[in-house]
């Protein structure tokens, strides 16, 4: 292409409009409202982190006194049970003279009774050994922190705050706590120094509400853990920038975490607080854009009139052959670049006639060789809809290709829907799955263990535009593998787990970090059976192994993960996982035997 042509360009004409009148004006004015806009953001986190500290600095006030608070009661209470009632007397005085939002003050022998309370004496006592401020000071915990609560009593949210009470040799003898009003930490928001629009809250190291601003959503006790920004938050200790927050509002945000205690405030200024300075400078910026939007436009249509006419007639052509006229061509003839893109036109549109034949050719052998096949085959859209379904999936699902082409077909049980989606999304976003093995449900209502595969189906441009799935009919296979399974560790007279599955289930327990854990075994074995079966039989003999069997269950039934095996002949086997404790184990073999020895 010469000179001359060049210069009579489309391309040439618009660059030069553009580069002459809008870019040069467009590019100062934005350099210098995206200068002044990183300063003032620059200048609004730096403040709001500042305020996420302050709040942080008051928490640890607040909970260093409440400290201080344990320290001293615990000096003056008894640890010993005969003294419950002089310990509720020194707490309730102790109470009085405390202010609104302490809610209470308790205390807790080692075994998680209750030795003292603040309450009146009509409030029942409690066990708090289950509870995780108990467990974290008996695990060597100087200060713990419980969970966020509502009061049964009052309705108010309520956090406990724990410590250890030692005698003079450091031997733990008790455990102290005080509960603590959220509203406390609700007080302390204080809200007149921050800008209009702005957001506070502290959330627990469990991603739990403990307080918000009075002018935010009331997320109190409302658990955030499942929110990315927050547990990025956590993680953190200290952080700033753009967060969405759980109510969809985008924020400035700085968080920042106390000493004490693991909780974290966060801090959100409204995001205008930082480009205040720059929207007042865009109003003139862009009257000064649209005056010369306006010198350029008019210039762009006296320059581009003798053109216009020419591309509106290819947009035309375009349309036609778009609508499946692929017999069509255009007539526009000129010197010019759109004389060109006339002739490049028509080409194409020869070569889309010419491959349409070609793709309906390819498109009618390959619609054969997948009805011949075997597996069953299912093409979705994005939207999930089938777009193919052949004759191997009406046989195994029992929908008809009329039936389910158009339409979601319902092939997948409620329980495993989740799963259905994970895959969806996984060939969505490009992987290719394989031998994945899973329910499916028939028309009838019937399940089915399928082998599925899955791969992304991609347009010519290369997008992804749907999902292709292998589904293969496996329910006989995996009912013989259940059998194999069922035989190889179950005991076929008691229906009990056997010696293989005794040895599997200890060798997971002992790996890893389950070799820091207590594990308690106990043995078992029936008396003078040999007995039994020399003088009723070896069927009678069976009969009292089932029933023992059934009592071993029965027995344990209530029991969180207690397990029973038969090793064989009269020997059974309970495993306790997790468990040291001589007493608990006792009481459960206590409980086996008394139920053994019952007559039926």
């Amino acid at each position: 292409m010469g000179w001359p042509m060049l210069l009579r360009s489309i391309r040439s004409r618009l660059l030069g409009l553009v580069l002459a009148t809008v870019i040069p004006l467009v590019a100062v004015i934005c350099g210098g409202l995206g200068s002044q806009l990183r300063d003032d953001q620059a200048e609004a986190t730096e403040r709001v982190l500042d305020e996420a500290r302050l709040f942080a600095a008051q928490i640890d006030d607040h909970i260093g006194n409440l400290e201080n608070l344990l320290i001293g009661v615990s000096q003056a209470v008894s640890t010993r049970l005969a003294d419950t009632n002089a310990n509720d007397a020194l707490l309730r005085q102790v109470k009085q003279q405390l202010p609104d939002y302490i809610a209470n003050i308790l205390l807790f022998a080692v075994d998680g009774s209750n030795i003292g309370s603040s309450w009146d004496a009509d409030v029942r006592r409690f066990y708090a050994g289950d509870r995780a401020y108990f467990r974290q000071v008996m695990a060597g915990q100087r200060l713990a922190i419980g969970d966020v609560i509502r009061t049964k009593f009052s309705g108010e949210w309520v956090v406990t705050i724990a410590s250890p009470v030692k005698d003079q040799s450091g031997r733990l003898r008790a455990v102290i706590a005080v509960g603590t009003k959220l509203e406390r930490f609700q007080e302390a928001l204080r809200m007149q120094s921050l800008p209009l629009g702005s957001v506070v809250r502290i959330v627990n190291q469990n991603g739990v509400v403990v307080a918000q601003s009075d002018n935010g959503p009331n997320w109190i006790g409302r658990d955030l853990s499942s929110s990315e920004d927050v547990e990025q938050e956590l993680a953190a200790k200290e952080s700033s920038g753009l967060t969405t927050w759980p109510d969809h509002v985008n924020r400035i945000t700085a968080s920042s975490t106390a000493h004490r205690v693991p909780w974290l405030v966060s801090v959100g200024f409204p995001t205008e607080f930082g480009s205040q300075a720059v929207l007042a400078h865009l109003k003139w910026g862009g009257a000064s854009t649209g005056i010369s939007l306006l010198a350029g436009f008019a210039i762009a249509w006296m320059l581009s009139g003798r053109i216009v006419g020419p591309l509106r007639q290819l947009g035309r052509d375009a349309l036609a052959l778009a609508g499946g006229d692929l017999a069509h061509r255009s007539a526009v003839k000129s010197g010019d670049e759109v004389g060109n893109l006339a002739d490049a036109f028509n080409c194409m549109a020869e070569s889309i006639e010419r491959r349409q034949f070609e793709l309906q050719e390819s498109k009618n052998t390959l619609a054969a060789v997948i009805d011949a096949s075997p597996v069953g085959i299912v093409c979705s859209d994005l939207d999930r809809r089938i777009a193919l379904w052949n004759r191997a999936a009406e046989k195994l699902y029992g929908y008809t290709a009329a039936e389910a082409i158009g339409t979601s077909v319902q092939i997948v049980p409620h329980e495993g829907e989740v799963e259905s989606l994970e895959m969806y999304q996984r060939a969505r976003n490009g992987e290719t799955l394989r031998n994945k093995e899973v329910l499916r449900q028939r028309k009838d209502g019937s399940l089915v263990h399928v082998k599925v595969a899955a791969a992304p189906m991609y347009s010519p441009e290369g997008a992804i535009r749907g999902v292709a799935w292998a589904h293969q009919d496996i329910t006989e296979r995996k009912k013989a593998e259940a059998q194999l399974e069922r035989l190889a560790h179950y005991d076929p007279l008691t229906g009990l787990p056997n010696r293989l599955s005794l040895q599997k289930v200890l060798g997971r327990l002992l790996a890893g970090d389950g070799a820091k854990r207590p594990i308690s075994v106990a043995l078992f074995d029936l008396d003078s059976f040999k007995d039994v079966n020399d003088t009723l039989g070896h069927s009678v003999g069976d009969q009292l192994l089932v029933e023992v069997a059934h009592r071993f269950v029965e027995a344990t039934r209530n029991r969180d993960k207690v397990q029973v095996f038969r090793l064989g002949g009269d020997e059974f086997v309970l495993v306790v996982p997790a468990c040291g404790d001589p007493r608990v184990v006792g009481e459960i073999v206590d409980t086996v035997l008394h139920r053994l020895a019952q007559r039926l």
